[in-house]
Formats: C-alpha cells, structure tokens, sequence
C-alpha cells in the first residue's frame, strides 16, 4: 500500500498534542517553499524610495543617490534577508527530524494515530537520514498494533532506502513479518538481502533465521552455508546458536568430523544457553564414534555449566557411559546427580538405571539415555 495515500487518510484532532507538533513541522517545511514576495521587493523598494527623497530634497544626481542608499540601505537590508532565508531553509531542513522524534514521543504516549501520521510526515520528506528511520519505527509501530499490511509496506521502504544502517535490520524485520505471515520466498528473500548488505549486527541474525527455514524445507546444503555463515560472524548471540544448528545439520549430512568442530565452536563460544547444548551434542556424538575420552569430557563440560535442561541430560549420559566403561561407582554417583537435579525426564531415566545397576548391573546397551 501507498504509504503516501495511508498518511493522507490520517486525520488529527487539532487539540490534540500531535496536531501541535504537526502544524509546527509543516510550518518550517513550508517556510522556505512559499516564501513572501515582500522578502524580495523590500531591500529594492527601500533603494529607490531612499534615492528618490535624496535626489528630491538634496538635490543630488539619480546615480549618485542610488549609489549612498545602496549602501546605507540595501546591502543591511540584503544581509537581514539572507539571515532570514538561511534560518528558514535550517528550519526546513529540520523538520523531518522534528517529525521523527514527534513520532517517538507519541508512541511511548500511547498515542499511536498521531506517531502514525508524524512518521509518515518524516518519511514523506524523503530526508536522507530520517525519513529511514521513520519507516523503520512506523513498521515496528504498525507490527505491534497487527497492522500487517501497512507494516510491510514501511518495512519496505526502510529497505529500498540505501540507507546503510536502517535497510539491514527493516530487511531483517521483513523477513520476520513474512515468515509469520507464511511467506516463505519472501521471507527468504528478506533475509537474503539482509545477508547481503553485510551489516555486522543483523546480516548473522538474518543468516541464523534464513538457515533454519531451509532446514525446515529439507535444503540442507542451503541451511549448512547460512549457518557457516552467521556462525563465522563472531555475532555474540546468531554465531553460537548458528554453531549449535550447523552441528546438527552436519551430522544429518553425514559430516561427523566437521559436526564435531561445529559443535566445539559452540562451546568455545561461552554462550550460556548454547554452549551447554553444543557440549552435550557433542559428547553424543563422539560417544556414538567410540570416543569415549572426548564423549566423557563434553559431558562434563556440560554438567558442570550448570544449565538447567543440558546439565542433567548430560549427566544421565555420563552415568550411562561411566557404567559402560565398568566404572559402576562413577554411575551411580552420576545418576544419583541427575535424579537430583529435578530433571522430569532425565530425573526418572535416572532412578530407572539406578534400581537395575542396583539389582544386578546393566549394560551400555539396557540403560536409558538422552539423545540431542
């Protein structure tokens, strides 16, 4: 939709603080587009009324009395005006910004039709830098208010802006409104684009959010190069969740060895939430190679980062494993931890393995574990 033709069926009541501000933002736009025709004819008039009472009463030539008033008259006089043209073109060109932070005024007021209309006025004025942001702020406005349509439409413009900070994340938040919407070429499309302005902040999110789709769709080749991607990003939050997802998705591809570096990528990240993942993962993983040094390690990073859901799976699997080595006291130590821990599912996993060890042993294969 025309975000022009939206802005002009907006109405604003003219008590109303949006209309205030409004009004004083179209003012200074109009300031320098409609100016006063006495502003020219004022410093000429004032020339030859002055040359002609100086001629008349003095008696001095024409010529010569132009020359005095100039002089006296219009070169102060063409000063005041330049003064005054240069302070309204300042005024002009601050207007989208005045629009802008009206919008964000009314918004955190709650007055959401009057930072509709007031970031609208930004964006119509085509201003380099804040009609973007304008579009930017009127689509998470419109997102929040369930205003699909017209916020797709701003988030649409912010992206066809250039604008090297504000296009990344509207593509990004595109992308978001799209997949929501069930839109998935467009949404992958956002997110593509997001990707490719390179932005250090969003590029990875989009990354993150474009791989997990493909691996929705089955593309496990495209999911894999998204999620390289974000994941070789250094991004605080998208690279460790990429690490997590490109070990899955490697191992699904049947790439062990690159899942395992994925995987350690995500511990060596330190990420709170992720880092315990990727380290059960792996201990999955290199246990299902035999590696039962590696395997034992990774299950112990994870207990020991303390997490809620990854720290008593992993230290079911490590009873599990510890038991399998024939070390039937670290078992049941280690089960006793995991049914400590509260842990629904590996909580009763737990006291299942424990009761067997306790009656007459079990094997690697009879006792219950956690998968990823």
């Amino acid at each position: 939709m025309d975000l022009i033709a939206r802005a002009a069926s907006m109405t604003v009541h003219a008590a109303s603080p949006s209309s205030w501000g409004a009004s004083r933002v179209n003012h200074a736009a109009k300031a320098v587009r409609q100016r006063n025709p006495s502003d020219y004819l004022e410093p000429i008039l004032a020339v030859f009324i002055g040359a002609i009472v100086l001629s008349v009463v003095l008696g001095w030539s024409p010529i010569a009395s132009l020359v005095i008033v100039s002089a006296l008259v219009a070169v102060p006089a063409v000063k005041a005006w330049r003064a005054k043209a240069a302070k309204q073109r300042a005024i002009a060109r601050q207007a989208p910004k005045a629009a802008f932070n009206l919008g964000n005024v009314l918004m955190e007021l709650g007055q959401v039709a009057g930072a509709r209309a007031a970031y609208q006025r930004a964006i119509n004025s085509g201003h380099p830098e804040w009609a973007p942001k304008a579009a930017l702020n009127l689509g998470i406005l419109l997102t929040e208010h369930r205003d699909v349509t017209g916020a797709q439409a701003a988030y649409q413009w912010a992206a066809n802006s250039g604008d090297t900070e504000q296009a990344p994340k509207a593509a990004y938040n595109l992308g978001n409104l799209l997949n929501a919407r069930g839109d998935v070429a467009g949404a992958q499309a956002s997110y593509q684009r997001a990707v490719n302005l390179g932005d250090l902040e969003w590029g990875p999110r989009a990354a993150l959010n474009l791989g997990v789709m493909l691996k929705r769709q089955g593309d496990l080749v495209g999911a894999r190069a998204a999620f390289h991607w974000a994941m070789g990003s250094g991004h605080a939050e998208a690279a460790p969740r990429a690490a997590v997802n490109l070990g899955i998705t490697l191992t699904q591809l049947g790439l062990v060895a690159a899942a395992g570096a994925a995987y350690q990528r995500g511990v060596d990240s330190g990420h709170a939430e992720q880092a315990p993942k990727a380290a059960f993962n792996l201990g999955v993983l290199l246990a299902g190679q035999g590696n039962v040094i590696g395997a034992r390690t990774a299950y112990q990073w994870a207990v020991d980062s303390g997490h809620a859901e990854w720290a008593p799976k992993a230290v079911l699997n490590l009873g599990v494993l510890l038991n399998g080595q024939g070390d039937v006291v670290g078992a049941r130590a280690a089960f006793r931890q995991a049914i400590d821990s509260g842990h629904t599912e590996a909580a009763a996993t737990a006291v299942n393995n424990l009761a067997t060890l306790f009656r007459h042993g079990i094997s690697r294969h009879q006792a219950g574990k956690m998968g990823r």
